[in-house]
Protein backbone atom coordinates (compact mmCIF):
# COMPACT_ATOMS: atom_id res chain seq x y z
CA UNK A 1 0.00 0.00 0.00
CA UNK A 2 1.41 3.37 -1.03
CA UNK A 3 1.26 6.16 1.49
CA UNK A 4 1.80 9.78 0.42
CA UNK A 5 5.34 9.68 1.86
CA UNK A 6 6.13 6.69 -0.38
CA UNK A 7 5.30 8.60 -3.56
CA UNK A 8 8.33 8.52 -5.85
CA UNK A 9 8.90 11.72 -7.82
CA UNK A 10 12.10 10.58 -9.52
CA UNK A 11 13.95 7.29 -9.62
CA UNK A 12 17.11 6.17 -11.39
CA UNK A 13 19.85 3.67 -10.69
CA UNK A 14 21.64 6.19 -8.45
CA UNK A 15 18.88 8.39 -6.98
CA UNK A 16 15.36 8.19 -5.59
CA UNK A 17 13.31 11.25 -4.64
CA UNK A 18 10.29 10.83 -2.38
CA UNK A 19 8.13 13.35 -0.54
CA UNK A 20 10.43 13.32 2.49
CA UNK A 21 13.94 12.64 1.21
CA UNK A 22 16.49 12.13 -1.57
CA UNK A 23 18.30 8.81 -1.48
CA UNK A 24 21.51 7.97 -3.25
CA UNK A 25 23.48 4.74 -3.04
CA UNK A 26 25.52 6.05 -0.11
CA UNK A 27 23.59 8.98 1.40
CA UNK A 28 20.17 10.11 2.55
CA UNK A 29 19.19 13.79 2.34
CA UNK A 30 15.98 14.94 4.03
CA UNK A 31 13.86 17.54 2.25
CA UNK A 32 12.51 18.96 5.51
CA UNK A 33 14.61 22.13 5.52
CA UNK A 34 15.37 22.41 1.78
CA UNK A 35 14.11 25.59 0.12
CA UNK A 36 15.05 24.82 -3.49
CA UNK A 37 17.60 23.09 -5.70
CA UNK A 38 20.03 24.73 -8.12
CA UNK A 39 22.01 23.10 -10.96
CA UNK A 40 25.51 24.30 -11.85
CA UNK A 41 28.36 23.15 -14.11
CA UNK A 42 31.44 24.00 -12.02
CA UNK A 43 33.93 22.02 -14.10
CA UNK A 44 32.89 23.78 -17.30
CA UNK A 45 33.88 27.15 -15.86
CA UNK A 46 37.28 25.78 -14.82
CA UNK A 47 37.81 24.06 -18.19
CA UNK A 48 36.76 27.16 -20.16
CA UNK A 49 39.24 29.27 -18.20
CA UNK A 50 42.04 26.76 -18.78
CA UNK A 51 41.24 26.42 -22.50
CA UNK A 52 41.17 30.21 -22.91
CA UNK A 53 44.55 30.60 -21.21
CA UNK A 54 46.06 27.73 -23.16
CA UNK A 55 44.66 29.16 -26.41
CA UNK A 56 46.30 32.50 -25.69
CA UNK A 57 49.66 30.80 -25.20
CA UNK A 58 49.24 28.74 -28.38
CA UNK A 59 48.12 31.78 -30.39
CA UNK A 60 51.61 33.24 -30.00
CA UNK A 61 53.13 30.19 -31.69
CA UNK A 62 50.27 29.49 -34.15
CA UNK A 63 52.37 30.32 -37.26
CA UNK A 64 55.05 27.85 -36.21
CA UNK A 65 52.68 24.90 -35.63
CA UNK A 66 52.08 22.18 -38.18
CA UNK A 67 48.54 21.58 -39.42
CA UNK A 68 48.32 18.31 -37.48
CA UNK A 69 49.30 20.13 -34.26
CA UNK A 70 46.68 22.81 -34.89
CA UNK A 71 43.97 20.21 -35.48
CA UNK A 72 45.05 18.28 -32.38
CA UNK A 73 44.96 21.43 -30.26
CA UNK A 74 41.49 22.46 -31.44
CA UNK A 75 40.15 18.90 -31.03
CA UNK A 76 41.63 18.61 -27.53
CA UNK A 77 40.10 21.93 -26.44
CA UNK A 78 36.72 20.92 -27.84
CA UNK A 79 36.89 17.55 -26.10
CA UNK A 80 37.79 19.13 -22.75
CA UNK A 81 34.88 21.59 -23.00
CA UNK A 82 32.44 18.87 -24.07
CA UNK A 83 33.40 16.48 -21.27
CA UNK A 84 33.34 19.20 -18.63
CA UNK A 85 29.85 20.26 -19.72
CA UNK A 86 28.58 16.71 -19.14
CA UNK A 87 29.26 16.86 -15.38
CA UNK A 88 26.89 18.86 -13.20
CA UNK A 89 26.02 19.31 -9.56
CA UNK A 90 22.76 20.04 -7.84
CA UNK A 91 22.91 22.18 -4.73
CA UNK A 92 20.18 21.68 -2.17
CA UNK A 93 19.66 25.16 -0.71
CA UNK A 94 18.77 24.75 2.94
CA UNK A 95 16.95 27.01 5.36
CA UNK A 96 20.14 26.83 7.41
CA UNK A 97 22.95 28.35 5.34
CA UNK A 98 25.59 25.94 6.63
CA UNK A 99 23.58 22.89 5.55
CA UNK A 100 23.97 23.30 1.78
CA UNK A 101 24.53 19.94 0.11
CA UNK A 102 26.07 19.20 -3.28
CA UNK A 103 25.30 16.12 -5.36
CA UNK A 104 27.46 15.50 -8.46
CA UNK A 105 26.65 13.40 -11.50
CA UNK A 106 25.99 13.35 -15.24
CA UNK A 107 24.25 16.51 -16.45
CA UNK A 108 21.09 14.80 -17.77
CA UNK A 109 20.57 12.83 -14.59
CA UNK A 110 21.23 15.85 -12.35
CA UNK A 111 18.67 17.96 -14.26
CA UNK A 112 16.08 15.19 -13.91
CA UNK A 113 16.96 14.88 -10.21
CA UNK A 114 16.44 18.62 -9.75
CA UNK A 115 13.03 18.41 -11.46
CA UNK A 116 12.07 15.52 -9.14
CA UNK A 117 13.21 17.47 -6.08
CA UNK A 118 11.20 20.52 -7.16
CA UNK A 119 8.09 18.35 -7.69
CA UNK A 120 8.57 16.85 -4.23
CA UNK A 121 8.99 20.30 -2.67
CA UNK A 122 5.82 21.56 -4.41
CA UNK A 123 3.84 18.52 -3.26
CA UNK A 124 5.29 18.91 0.22
CA UNK A 125 4.28 22.57 0.42
CA UNK A 126 0.73 21.68 -0.65
CA UNK A 127 0.52 18.76 1.79
CA UNK A 128 1.77 20.59 4.88
CA UNK A 129 -0.65 22.73 6.88
CA UNK A 130 0.08 26.48 6.85
CA UNK A 131 2.30 27.75 9.62
CA UNK A 132 0.69 29.79 12.43
CA UNK A 133 2.66 32.90 11.35
CA UNK A 134 1.12 32.88 7.87
CA UNK A 135 -2.41 32.96 9.31
CA UNK A 136 -1.99 36.33 10.99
Amino acid sequence: MNTPSDTIFYQSRRFTVTLSDVRSKNDLYTLESVKHARVRHPYFVIAATAVTGFSGAVAVWWDHLLDAERITFVAFCGLVLFLSSRIARVQLMSVHLSDDTFIYGPSKEIRALKAGIEKALMARSRALPPSPRSLT
